[in-house]
């Protein structure tokens, strides 16, 4: 979505003003210059108005004011009622025309203040053969919804500040949620919520008579209930890790801008690495010393008795008391044929009775002799395991303890350099590395509790299971029920093949919005070498990799930021075909004067294919920022106030 012209009456200080925005030769940027106080935010705030009825960058003091202009409450006097209008006119694909209204009507009467009376929404929709379709109050307001959602805005209205600040303020909760609204992948979920609620009545009239039933669906949907609320306490844990990770992120910058900080810190986030491999290590170690212990501890009680046994054994051997395992099949050959193998004579009574015997105490003392030799075997290997006990525990707890040795000096060389941070005699610096300290225990709390959840989350899909077949036994119980069953299923397999296609999309969305902003930021960056990778993790977390493969997103510096948040809006716009234009309130105002020129030269780079509308305060456009900007811009204004103040007017540059 292009706008292509804004139409003011009677907003704020705008009486009645039309602001076009041609395209240029070389691109499509525009460029408003005001001081304080003229009026330059109102425009962003106008067209929030015009389309979710807000006004998000609203100074402290109009907030007090009502948006009906005032010098249009002073004309008409005690009595009287004026309409306060704002139109934005847009074209989209296909040069489709699209017309946005708001219209507010204010009454007052004897001096009382102004009143509103009412508020109208309206939006135009022509299409390239002349027909317009005309949407009135929900219906307007749910066109908005469906083609720039409310939650979306963010992702191209900025100010400076919030620009800098991009990725501490905007959540990752937030991105996901913009990229399930901009690239249409709700709709998935909403179709597959709607199949579940189905789902829902047919198990409730399936249960309708039969206890066994109801009681199983109960129980299901008991665990149901409790696996949804725990993976909602996760969510929660992890929006808190990431507010804690921001905090602390501001914190490491505002330590690196006081003196003598910026090494510290760079030193302390190398120990706080290694401290982190190295307890994962000691964590693997002392997993394994227990496995050990437990192993050895079956075993090692047993050591007596084993010697014992072997002894035994071996004395036996020594006086020749384990018979060889003997064959007996000619004595069964024998007592078969009832006839002697050797001298073929018959067998009489006596003489079968006989070879019976010899052939039981052969039998009696092969077994026996085999049973030791099998004893023997395992009584040496195990007897060879517990000899390993003492040189296997003495390995592994000497590995522990030269971990435990590098843990100690790490922690001693973090405690060192907090010390240090705190014996600068800056009070500033102090109460910073405290903050830092509370948010980084903040965050390791939530982290111990997010990974307590997730176990219980394992078992409660366990559980689930388990509820699930047993309420699917008791179901099939009752053939009267299947025509119901069959449409249960059916609406469980859709949903899950909905499920897993959000999924997929998701996945690739995620991962071309990943590639196109690492594209995006690499064509921009000034600094070629320094950074070499973006991330985005599956919670929709931003990293921005170093040479050595360090996140280094906090030390970004503001420049770097604002590029990044740019870079990653103009890839969500473009992987999600969310082409809409993308407007910035005071720009480089918080850059340095390099910064400036860098980002400048950047936006002048977008605006060759994307619709760039800058706002800048006087002082912020400097003659270096105009020599980059003028020569690239469609239109540039002034914004100026009339000669009464309470009105604005435009002046082209």
């Amino acid at each position: 979505m292009r706008i292509s012209k804004i139409a003011l009456e009677n907003y704020r200080q705008f009486r009645k003003l039309g602001i076009e925005f041609p395209k240029g030769t070389s691109g499509d940027l525009h460029i408003f210059v005001a001081h304080n106080g003229t009026a330059k935010t109102n425009i962003i705030n106008a067209i929030n108005w015009c389309l979710y009825g807000d006004e998000p960058y609203l100074s402290g003091d109009s907030q007090r004011l009502p948006v009906l202009n005032q010098q249009v409450m002073r004309e008409i006097g005690d009595t009287g009622q004026a309409d306060v209008i704002v139109e934005v006119y847009a074209v989209v694909d296909k040069d489709e025309q699209i017309m946005f209204e708001r219209k507010s009507t204010y009454v007052w009467n004897n001096k009382s203040a102004p009143m509103r009376h009412g508020t109208t929404s309206r939006v135009l929709v022509s299409d390239t053969k002349g027909n317009t379709q005309v949407l009135i109050d929900d219906e307007a307001s749910n066109y908005v919804a469906r083609s720039i959602p409310l939650g979306i805005r963010e992702f191209f209205f900025f100010d400076g500040a919030r620009l800098d600040n991009y990725f501490k303020h905007t959540t990752a909760e937030n991105i996901s949620s913009a990229v399930l609204k901009i690239s249409q992948i709700d709709s998935l979920n909403k179709v597959s919520d709607r199949l579940t609620e189905v789902r829902r009545e047919i198990e409730k009239e399936i249960s309708k008579g039969n206890p066994a039933i109801e009681k199983a669906r109960k129980e299901y949907i008991d665990v149901q209930n409790k696996l949804e609320e725990l993976k909602n306490r996760v969510v929660k844990e992890k929006e808190q890790v990431e507010i804690a990770e921001n905090k602390i992120r501001t914190c490491e910058d505002d330590l690196k801008s006081c003196p003598n900080a910026e090494k510290l810190e760079d030193n302390r986030k190398v120990l706080k690495s290694r401290k982190v491999t190295n307890k994962e290590q000691y964590d693997k170690l002392m997993s394994r010393k227990c496995e050990l212990l437990f192993e050895y501890g079956r075993i090692i009680p047993l050591v007596p008795a084993l010697l014992k046994t072997d002894e035994i054994i071996k004395a036996k051997h020594v006086a020749g008391e384990i018979p060889p395992v003997a064959d007996v099949s000619l004595l069964d050959n024998i007592l078969a044929t009832n006839k002697c193998e050797i001298c073929k004579r018959s067998l009489d009574s006596n003489s079968r009775e006989e070879i019976t015997k010899l052939r039981q105490l052969i039998l009696m003392s092969s077994t026996i002799g085999k049973e030791l030799v099998q004893i023997e075997g395992i009584v040496t290997i195990t007897l060879d395991r517990a000899n390993r006990f003492s040189r296997d525990i003495e390995d592994i707890s000497g590995l522990i303890s030269n971990v435990e040795k590098e843990l100690i000096q790490i922690q001693t060389d973090i405690d060192s350099l907090d010390s240090q941070l705190e014996g600068q005699n800056i009070e500033r610096i102090k109460d910073i590395a405290e903050e830092r300290r509370k948010f980084e225990k903040i965050r390791d709390d939530k982290n111990r509790l997010i990974g307590r959840f997730n176990k219980e989350i394992e078992d409660k899909q366990d559980e689930l299971k388990d509820k699930e077949k047993a309420w699917d036994r008791e179901t099939k119980k009752e053939q009267a029920l299947k025509s119901l069953v069959d449409e249960r299923d059916a609406c469980f397999r859709i949903a899950n093949v909905l499920n897993k296609c959000r999924d997929t999309i998701l996945i690739d969305t995620r991962n071309r919005i990943r590639m196109k902003t690492k594209e995006i930021l690499f064509s921009l960056l000034w600094k070629k070498h320094t950074f070499t990778d973006v991330l985005i993790e599956d919670d929709y977390r931003i990293r921005v990799l170093n040479e050595l493969r360090y996140d280094c997103l906090g030390s970004l510096s503001s420049g770097e930021r604002e590029l990044l948040a740019l870079s990653f809006t103009l890839a969500l716009h473009d992987i999600s075909g969310f082409d809409s234009s993308i407007l910035i309130d005071n720009p480089v105002i918080w850059l340095d004067p390099e910064h400036k020129s860098n980002f400048s030269n950047a936006l002048a780079r977008v605006s060759k294919n994307k619709q760039v509308i800058l706002l800048f305060h006087t002082d912020e456009y400097t003659p270096a920022i105009s020599a980059i900007l003028d020569s690239e811009s469609a239109t540039r204004r002034r914004i100026k106030l009339a000669a009464q103040e309470k009105e604005v007017v435009l002046e082209v540059l």
